[in-house]
């Protein structure tokens, strides 16, 4: 069963993330699901994907390890590493 605690967690995660990604990409983030891929965004790098661990790890003061961070594909699956992080 998913602890609902949890799951408001992953989904406020998942907003803000929307959020920094609009500020790197063209996408806005009414347009970001759990579901986007990165490989979607047309304007997507290897620089905006460090941008974004960057603004990531300054907003939720969390460090992520970099060889997960890059293993991501998709939006919740960032969410959800994110919250680990937080917890700890």
């Amino acid at each position: 069963m998913v602890d609902a605690a949890h799951t408001e967690e992953v989904d406020a995660v998942l907003a803000t993330l929307g959020g920094l990604i609009e500020q790197i990409t063209d996408v806005a983030a009414t347009q970001i699901t759990s579901e986007t891929r990165f490989d979607s965004f047309s304007d997507w790098t290897s620089h905006s994907a460090l941008r974004l661990m960057v603004a990531i790890e300054g907003e939720f003061t969390v460090r992520l390890d970099l060889r997960e961070y890059l293993e991501v594909q998709q939006l919740g699956q960032l969410a959800e590493l994110v919250s680990s992080a937080r917890e700890g």
